[in-house]
């Protein structure tokens, strides 16, 4: 049952494009007049089913629910002439599949499709295609159909494009997170087009060779992360979006410079330009992986799990009380032993500061027991601690060099009396006993405080060996 290319086209470009992003709407009817309307799982790919057989001709009620299928068994027609098949057993050339999660509580069934290799749902992430939408190879699908092809080209061997941001594809390939991409779309806009229509993200088709396609300039732009970031520093996770754009600045070499790494001339108000793109563009969640029947993440409903994944997979900052105000994002879960710094950074301080006297050392310590942050109180009267007992030790040094050590008086020799008695020798005096430190005094504090250092340093030996393991 060949699928006409003009169908497919409406298909992606008037029914599925102009709602990619609206809200999951559970037992909703899409609207012609409002693209804001959204659907629930079975209504979005019935729309897409209707749409690809009949075009602009289409109605817009629904077509169907995930329970209408119910029953059907590989081999059997369902509506629309969808044909039920066996996982994987679907042909080459099918114009859609249809994957279902057939279950006796409605409200725990799903259904989600595919269209020329990419995925269209409405879930949990609201209505969604490509990367960000449930693959129909999901391991909750226990029953799958398909729509007979093919889909015919366009006169002069045209196919029509999927409806998917290519761009987004190819950087979560590489690893990247929510923000970052969300950075890099702004960025791309800064930035420009080349002459094929692909994103340059600061390269030129010439700096890579004559290389024009998209992947190679993400691969490109991923390589020198990599290559500035003792520039540019860690990506600041979480950080405003003044942070993360001075930090794509740093990485290209357009901060506030006449001219970037490159030598080119380069705007004064780059970042400024960035940041008024990224305003433009929300963050776009990353899908979440629906789990398994029984799972113990299928008690909690999307938005526990998103604030969940947040939670594990976002950045975190210095827990160390001695942090520089402002300091921002250390790390995430991946740089786990750097998050030990929260009990390390104060020992580093202490032998820095107090031991060896660092200029840099002592004015970070200056500055933190200066800081009026509510939240940095703590900081500040260890800060204070450390200033103060540098002054004791430098005034007890100076004690030593200049009090003389007490001296004995001598004892007096009293008058003769009237009658003097038999001089008798009287026995040897005995010496003064030796001057010794109280034991409340600095050099017992100083001491004490040494011996727990060393224990400290002990015991976060142990805890690196046994993070690295």
């Amino acid at each position: 049952m060949p699928i006409s290319w003009a169908n497919v086209d409406y298909m992606w470009h008037t029914v599925v494009d102009p709602r990619i992003g609206d809200d999951y709407g559970w037992g909703a009817a899409l609207d012609p007049n409002d693209v804001t309307q959204g659907t629930d799982c079975s209504g979005f790919v019935g729309y897409v089913i209707k749409a690809m057989l009949y075009g602009p001709k289409m109605t817009w009620d629904r077509a169907f629910w995930t329970g209408t299928f119910a029953g059907l068994n590989p081999g059997d027609v369902g509506a629309f002439g969808l044909v039920c098949v066996e996982k994987n057993k679907w042909p080459a050339d099918a114009a859609c599949i249809v994957a279902i999660k057939q279950n006796p509580d409605p409200s725990n069934a799903h259904m989600v499709c595919q269209v020329q290799g990419v995925d269209i749902e409405s879930g949990g992430n609201g209505m969604v295609t490509g990367p960000r939408a449930t693959s129909i190879l999901h391991p909750q699908f226990n029953q799958w159909f398909y729509l007979p092809g093919p889909i015919l080209p366009k006169p002069g061997g045209v196919v029509p494009t999927p409806v998917v941001d290519s761009l987004i594809s190819a950087l979560r390939s590489k690893g990247l997170g929510d923000q970052q991409i969300r950075l890099i779309k702004a960025f791309s806009k800064v930035e420009g087009n080349n002459p094929a229509g692909n994103p340059t993200l600061g390269f030129t088709d010439a700096q890579l060779g004559g290389a024009s396609d998209l992947q190679s300039h993400v691969d490109a732009l991923v390589k020198q992360f990599s290559d500035r970031a003792s520039v540019a520093g860690l990506f600041p996770q979480n950080g405003s979006d003044q942070d993360q754009a001075e930090w794509i600045a740093r990485v290209v070499g357009q901060a506030g410079s006449d001219s970037d790494w490159q030598g080119n001339a380069q705007p004064k108000d780059y970042v400024q330009r960035v940041i008024a793109a990224m305003q433009s563009i929300p963050v776009e969640p990353q899908p979440i992986p629906v789990p398994e029947p029984g799972d113990f993440m299928s008690a909690l409903s999307p938005e526990e799990q998103r604030a969940l994944y947040d939670e594990i997979m976002g950045g975190r900052k210095s827990r160390s009380p001695l942090h520089v105000p402002g300091e921002g994002i250390i790390g995430d879960l991946g740089r786990l032993e750097e998050n030990t710094d929260g009990s390390v950074h104060i020992l580093v301080q202490y032998l820095l500061g107090v031991i060896l006297r660092s200029p840099q050392t002592l004015a970070e310590l200056d500055i933190v027991a200066r800081n009026t942050d509510p939240e940095q109180q703590g900081g500040r009267r260890i800060a204070q601690a450390m200033l103060k007992l540098i002054k004791m030790i430098d005034a007890e040094k100076g004690a030593d060099k200049t009090d003389p050590q007490p001296t004995p008086t001598p004892n007096p020799t009293p008058p003769p009396p009237a009658n003097p008695p038999p001089i008798v020798a009287p026995p040897d005096p005995s010496p003064n006993p030796p001057y010794v430190t109280p034991a409340n005094g600095v050099q017992s504090n100083i001491s004490n405080l040494n011996t727990e250092i060393s224990s400290l340093r002990t015991v976060l030996s142990d805890l690196s060996r046994w993070i690295r393991s």
